[in-house]
């Protein structure tokens, strides 16, 4: 587990704790101020309470039915240019990330990086939704500003991550096509490459068998060396001694 999940589920039973105790004293005092306390603590409760929910199960149902492809994720230039005149590309990495290492191209592939990416923006709208569910607490507590305050922080809190996924995949998935048409015209080459050096080698092949099944008529073309020889020459001349030279 990171460090920011763990300080996540620390301050959500802090919240807890102090929820139940301005509680307790709002029940033995009637005082509207614990009241409030109390339902400030709840509602920072739920707000980390739902995220971790809907993060932990949200990831366990995307893992394998996601699709980058799908018209949800895709852009347009409109799009992109709205997050480049709200300078996405300058905050963009000062944002936590509960679990960087899902993002990293050094450990993992960039289809999965892009996968990724759709898996965290669905986990980050289910959590809009969560914030803009909050409201309906005003209807056993009051305090319809207050309520309405947090749900809208919380949902800009989850539109920022959503964001920073929508800028961040369509980089990411041309990089991806460029890396596979580079693989496969270099497999296409090497394929390519292998069938002219086995063209070659085949070539080669058929003119050894060539050879070896011609016949062998050189050597009949050959002279005598008997008929060749002078007749009038002795056939046992004699060799001079090592003296006579």
């Amino acid at each position: 587990m990171s460090s920011i999940k763990k300080t996540i589920y620390i301050i959500s039973a802090v919240c807890l704790v102090f929820m139940f105790a301005f509680y307790k004293l709002f029940v033995d005092n009637r005082n509207d101020v614990c009241l409030f306390m109390g339902i400030l603590f709840m509602t920072a409760a739920y707000h980390l309470i739902v995220r971790l929910v809907i993060g932990t199960f949200g990831d366990a149902a995307l893992e394998k039915g996601i699709d980058p492809d799908n018209h949800w994720f895709a852009d347009s230039n409109a799009e992109q240019s709205v997050y480049r005149a709200i300078g996405v590309k300058s905050w963009k990495n000062k944002l936590p990330a509960p679990e960087p290492w899902k993002f990293s191209v050094k450990r993992r592939s960039l289809e999965d990086i892009v996968a990724e990416s759709c898996r965290t923006e669905v986990v980050h709208e289910a959590g809009v939704i969560a914030s803009l569910l909050s409201v309906l607490l005003t209807v056993p507590f009051g305090y319809l500003w207050f309520f309405i305050l947090t749900a809208v922080l919380g949902g800009i809190f989850d539109l920022v991550f959503i964001i920073v996924q929508r800028y961040n995949r369509p980089r990411l998935m041309r990089t991806a096509a460029k890396k596979r048409m580079l693989f496969f015209e270099k497999l296409e080459y090497d394929n390519a490459f292998a069938e002219f050096e086995g063209a070659d080698d085949e070539a080669a092949n058929n003119e050894s068998a060539d050879n070896e099944d011609e016949p062998q008529t050189f050597a009949q073309d050959l002279p005598d060396p008997k008929s060749s020889q002078d007749p009038q020459e002795p056939e046992n001349p004699d060799i001079p001694e090592e003296d006579d030279i």
